[in-house]
């Protein structure tokens, strides 16, 4: 049974009002009748086992590149967004206790430590990586590899 918790679901409204959760749709109307009643509405996740709900397909739309080609891009239910949201908070602790440890400077990517609404450590990882793509032996590779929750994150390993 899985139940969000109240600090999950602030996190995810404070995120969502920080940063909404596309870059290709306007932010839907309901978000604004959800924070007016926010109270009832997080009255009633937090009471709820979330994997028996109802989830509905997001929006998915062709949207084109500079380069001509297209992108599929989705949009969540602005409820969904919310759950995703708060379920990408829950699970954050776990993701970075299964990663390298930043000490090593093996993962070169930015580091998840969800707090005042953003999810990302700023300005990790990137001097690490432009450092090491430079240092490396001809027979090492770079790996790019990418985690999709609600949002995009990449993630960085030297193999």
């Amino acid at each position: 049974m899985t139940i969000l918790s109240d600090v999950s679901l602030e996190f995810a409204r404070l995120h969502i009002e920080k940063f909404y959760g596309s870059d290709f749709f306007p932010k839907p109307r309901e978000f604004e009748a959800i924070w007016h009643n926010w109270e009832a509405v997080k009255s009633e996740l937090t009471s709820k086992n979330i994997q028996k709900m109802w989830i509905t397909p997001p929006r998915i739309f062709p949207t084109p590149k500079p380069s001509g080609d297209f992108r599929i891009v989705h949009q969540l239910e602005p409820i969904h967004a919310i759950i995703y949201t708060s379920l990408a908070y829950e699970i954050a602790p776990a993701i970075e206790i299964a990663r390298m440890p930043e000490e090593k400077k093996i993962a070169c990517s930015y580091r998840l430590k969800p707090e005042d609404g953003n999810f990302l450590l700023a300005d990790r990882g990137i001097r690490i990586l432009q450092t090491k793509q430079n240092t490396l032996p001809p027979n090492m590779i770079l790996c790019w590899s990418q985690i999709s929750l609600i949002f995009t994150i990449k993630f960085t390993f030297i193999v």
